[in-house]
């Protein structure tokens, strides 16, 4: 009875350590600063950059991520006045309208 017990607490045991191994994620990291970056404030003071901010202001005349300025209001006006000043700069001859069909299909249309 105490053998068939001691085989089973050694059972579970092996059966407990074996169950909890993941391949895909090992129990050490092999270069801990690379899992842990050092944290700055955005606004802090620290001496490492020049005025002592983490945070630099952006260049004057940038554009932020995701805006693009465009110069006509979005009202009719500013479309009927986009229509009347705004010309393709390319003329309309077949080698323009084939190259430009040609791009299309590379670069705008879906295929499948």
């Amino acid at each position: 009875m105490k053998k068939s017990l001691n085989i089973t607490i050694a059972l579970v045991a092996a059966f407990s350590l074996v169950s909890c191994f993941n391949d895909n994620k090992p129990n050490y990291q092999f270069m801990p600063n690379m899992y842990e970056p050092v944290g700055y404030e955005t606004y802090g003071e620290y001496d490492i950059f020049e005025n002592e901010q983490e945070a630099k202001l952006p260049a004057e005349g940038s554009i932020p991520r995701g805006w693009t300025p465009y110069e006509y209001d979005n009202t009719t006006e500013g479309l009927n006045l986009a229509k009347a000043e705004l010309k393709n700069p390319l003329d309309i001859t077949e080698d323009n309208i084939s190259e430009g069909e040609a791009l299309y299909t590379i670069y705008c249309a879906r295929s499948g």
